[in-house]
This record gives C-alpha cells, structure tokens and sequence, in this order.
C-alpha cells in the first residue's frame, strides 16, 4: 500500500493437483464388529438423530452433539488403526469431524442425519463445505473422497447402516473427478 513502511508481495503458489490412490490404503477387509464403545455410540447417535428429527433446540443438544462427535472421531481412528489405516488416519478424521458438523451443525433443508444417504448433500460437502469451512494442505482434499468412503463403510461394520453403502460409495465414485477439476481451479 502507498506510503506503509513495508513491502507487501503476494506469493502466488500453484499446486499439482491429483486423485488419491485408495489402492495405496491396503485395507484390510475383515469386518470388525462393534463392541460396547461402539454400542454406546450408536445409541448416542440415534438419539442425536432422534432430536435433529424432533427439531428440538440447538442450545440443549450441544452436549449430545460434542459427545457424538468426540465418540465418532475416537471410534473412527481406533476403526482405521485395527483396519491398518494408518498413515492418513489424523486427515481422514480431520475431514469426517467436518462432515459430521456438517450433517448435524449447519441448517439443511430438511434435518439431516449420517444415515441418509443423499448424495445432493455430499456434492455440497465436497465441493463447497469442505473448501470453505477448512485448512488444509491442497493436497488433503483430495482425500475427502476415500475418508468419506471409510466413515460409511465404518458406519455399516458397526451396525448404524443396515444395509451396505455400495449406492452411496459408488456415487462418491461419480463425483470424486468434479472434485478434483474444482480443486485444479482453485489450486493450480
């Protein structure tokens, strides 16, 4: 700015921007059935589920919200840990907590919950949500895809699904490359 002490430079990065290899994950693929941990995080997440349903108050369900929340991310990364997920397991738990908060913390036309499988919402998630409402490294958002591939296969293992994501991963599948195209525009 004209007459400031300082020089301001603005630093221009471009980023090469590629789809995450989920062959790279080597996931086992023994089902791991839920134990009581688990048990008692579902029924908190029904109830959860119940009260969005019933439009009770935002300001009493704080606590049930950040309850399910720190249950689902500790189940979650213990899950990715016996599943030998290792390596991005802090990124695809960072990316599951955004998408929690935005299922249950944000305001959606109708209420929402993990169960439903609307892919409408998950484009919103990934294309919109996720690049707005987070930090990352460029590279990590690639990686919303796979982490939301996890949680429903997660999910299903341990009973909050009845029956397998397969729609809902194969419409991850679909959208995934439009992900990738507005992250080149942003990045590269």
């Amino acid at each position: 700015p004209k007459g400031a002490p300082y020089l301001f430079m603005r630093k221009q990065v471009s980023h090469l921007i590629k789809r995450f290899d989920n062959e790279r994950l080597n996931i086992d693929s023994e089902i791991i059935p839920a134990n009581g941990l688990d048990a008692r995080l579902l029924k908190d997440i029904e109830k959860l589920d119940q009260a969005i349903e019933g439009a009770e108050d935002y300001e009493k369900l704080g606590k049930l919200f950040h309850d399910v929340e720190i249950g689902l991310l500790k189940r979650f990364s213990r899950w990715l840990v016996q599943k030998e997920v290792v390596e991005y397991a802090d990124q695809f738990c960072s990316i599951v907590g955004a998408y929690f908060n935005f299922i249950y913390g944000y305001e959606h036309q109708s209420p929402l919950s993990l169960g439903d499988q609307r892919g409408k919402y998950v484009v919103d998630f990934m294309t919109d949500f996720l690049l707005r409402k987070t930090s990352m490294e460029p590279w990590e958002y690639t990686l919303a895809p796979s982490a939301l591939r996890l949680l429903y296969t997660f999910l299903y293992e341990k009973g909050y699904l009845e029956e397998p994501p397969n729609s809902m991963i194969e419409f991850i599948d679909i959208i995934e490359p439009h992900l990738i195209e507005r992250l080149k525009e942003q990045f590269s």
